[in-house]
C-alpha cells in the first residue's frame, strides 16, 4: 500500500469482485483500466486521511513529509491488473523542488521519513558541535544574558529560534548526544482508519464498474465505425 508500509500489502474481496466481474466479458487492457479507476475512487480519500496524520504526528518544520503524500495507481494491460499505492514519494527522483533560503522543500525533498517512521537508536555525533547551519541557513547565537532567567545561562540561544535552527556543543573530547527517535505507526493507523472507507468505495464501484466498461467500448468501436 505504501513505500514504507511493511506489513499492509492487501487485496480486499471486493477489489478481487471486481476483478472476477471484469474478466468474463473484457480484454486484460481494459480490465485494467477499469479496475484502476476503481482503485483510484478508493485511494485518493486515504491519501488526505494520511496528509492529515502525518501533520498531527509530526507537525510542518518544513512540511516536506507532507508534501511528499501521494496515491498512485498503476496498471497493467498485459495482465488485466491495476494496484494502488498509498504513502510517501520517494525522494530525489525528480525535480519538484522549491527553496526558501537554504532550506530546499517540495514533494521530492523527504529524505527523513524512513528516521520518522522506523525510529533510530540513541545516537552522538562524532564532532563536538551539532548544528543546523548547512542543512537549513544562517543564524545568529544570542548574546549570554546578564539579567533574567536566562542570566549566565551557558545555554545557546539561536535567532530564529528551534526547530527553526539549533546549535549545541558536547563536552570536550566527545560528541553531542542527540537522543533517540521513536518510531511512529502513521502508515498503519492510516490504513485501519480507511480501512472500511475504502470496502465502501469499491463495493460501490463493484456496482456499476461493468457497465462503465460496456459504455467505453460501445462509445470506442462506434467512432472506429464513424470514420
Amino acid at each position: 500500500m505504501a513505500r514504507y508500509a511493511s506489513g499492509t500489502k492487501v487485496d480486499f474481496p471486493e477489489l478481487q469482485a471486481i476483478r472476477n466481474e471484469l474478466s468474463k466479458q473484457f480484454a486484460p487492457n481494459v480490465r485494467a483500466k477499469f479496475l484502476g479507476a476503481a482503485l483510484k475512487k478508493a485511494t485518493d480519500p486515504t491519501a488526505k486521511v494520511l496528509k492529515t496524520n502525518t501533520k498531527a504526528s509530526f507537525g510542518k518544520v518544513t512540511g516536506n513529509l507532507y508534501r511528499s503524500v501521494s496515491s498512485i495507481v498503476r496498471k497493467y494491460p498485459k495482465t488485466g491488473n491495476a494496484v494502488g499505492l498509498v504513502g510517501y514519494r520517494k525522494s530525489g527522483v525528480s525535480k519538484q523542488l522549491f527553496s526558501k533560503g537554504n532550506v530546499r522543500r517540495g514533494a521530492d525533498y523527504a529524505y527523513h521519513a524512513g528516521l520518522l517512521l522506523f525510529g533510530t537508536r540513541a545516537r552522538r555525533t562524532k564532532s563536538m558541535i551539532a548544528s543546523s547551519y548547512k542543512s537549513r541557513g544562517e543564524f545568529a547565537i544570542a548574546k549570554k544574558a546578564k539579567r533574567g532567567k536566562y542570566a549566565n545561562s551557558a545555554k545557546i540561544r539561536t535567532t530564529p529560534k528551534y526547530p527553526k535552527a539549533f546549535f549545541k556543543k558536547g563536552s570536550k573530547g566527545q560528541g553531542v548526544y542527540l537522543g533517540k527517535i521513536e518510531g511512529n505507526d502513521v502508515l498503519m493507523r492510516t490504513f485501519n482508519q480507511s480501512k472500511s472507507n475504502i470496502r465502501r468505495v469499491l463495493t460501490e464501484q463493484m456496482s456499476d464498474v461493468v457497465e462503465r466498461a460496456a459504455r467505453f467500448l460501445q462509445v470506442k468501436f462506434a467512432k472506429k465505425n464513424n470514420k
